[in-house]
């Protein structure tokens, strides 16, 4: 009898609140308002980019912090051997690298596929930071972290072609992107740990190179339209 009682008050409740929300508010200028380009691209590059760099950097810093506080720290922990620090920092480096070309894109023309491929490759990098096993003593797994990053590299080609009128002209970007993705599939197959550190180093002097040629393009660009 109770449970009737109130289950006929909150249906009347929810029918106020909707008449409410109806009549103060159209629903059908709510979600796309939510979801237009530039709270999109606020949402991606003012707090999911920085909460997962942040995070990567922030694990980082605590084991970096041991090599001026313990003599030879990973030999009593075996948690951040020098490999698993230096493959760690450098993928925090294409991470950085990523987000600066990425978040270029001006805010009017970032689009909801572009969001979600930026999600994707939020997640493909963690899942290759993650797999250097970085504050565990579990050995780096390499081949994991490889094609991890090679997915990022096939989801880099995925956001080129979501913003084929920003990069269309940018054809060294195409490039770059089949060479990171062949080159980490070859690390995975190899399974090495120098050739892993090697090719994040290269990759991200190459992505870097080549993503800055954009980003001056479109500062230039902005710079014309203001």
């Amino acid at each position: 009898m109770i449970l009737s009682v109130w289950w006929k008050q909150f249906k009347q409740a929810a029918s106020y609140l909707g008449r409410v929300v109806l009549n103060d508010r159209d629903i059908s200028f709510m979600i796309p308002g939510v979801f237009a380009a530039p709270d999109l691209h606020r949402l991606m590059f003012g707090l999911f980019y920085p909460a997962v760099l942040g995070t990567l950097f922030f694990s980082l810093l605590s084991k970096l912090s041991r090599i001026l506080t313990q003599p030879r720290p990973w030999v009593a922990a075996g948690s951040a051997t020098p490999p698993k620090r230096a493959a760690g920092c450098l993928i925090v480096l294409h991470f950085v690298v990523d987000f600066q070309l990425t978040s270029s894109i001006p805010a009017r023309d970032y689009t909801i596929p572009g969001f979600l491929v930026d999600l994707l490759i939020l997640f493909t990098l963690f899942l290759a930071f993650d797999a250097l096993n970085i504050g565990r003593p579990d050995p780096i797994q390499v081949r994991l972290s490889a094609f991890a990053i090679a997915g990022t590299y096939i989801l880099f080609f995925l956001w080129s072609l979501v913003t084929f009128e920003v990069v269309r002209g940018h054809m060294y970007l195409w490039g770059a992107e089949v060479v990171g993705l062949v080159l980490f599939i070859f690390v995975a197959i190899r399974r090495n740990v120098i050739l892993f550190c090697l090719g994040l180093a290269i990759m991200s002097l190459v992505m870097a190179w080549v993503g800055s040629a954009i980003v001056s393009s479109l500062r230039e660009a902005a710079v014309g339209v203001t």
